[in-house]
């Protein structure tokens, strides 16, 4: 299967700045309710890394463990996924 050239540079860059919006929304949830990095992954069973990689937006989480992060920051995944 063959792409238009400017469709998968185009997808790229809605993905990086998912990724971003992902992590800085995570991030404001956690701070927002007094949490560290750390006691945050402790909630979720992650450790301190994965934590800080969703956050700087390095990666993105599948559906259900953003399911969970909500959950855990009492937020909804609107929220979180939210590209303001």
């Amino acid at each position: 299967m063959r792409y238009h050239k400017a469709t998968i540079p185009e997808t790229s860059k809605l993905a990086v700045k998912f990724s971003q919006t992902l992590g800085k929304n995570i991030k404001a949830a956690r701070e927002a309710k007094g949490l560290t990095q750390h006691i945050l992954a402790g909630m979720l069973r992650l450790r301190d890394q994965q934590i800080q990689h969703i956050e700087r937006g390095r990666g993105v989480p599948n559906i259900l463990r953003v399911m969970i992060i909500a959950k855990a920051l009492g937020v909804t995944v609107d929220e979180l996924v939210a590209m303001k």
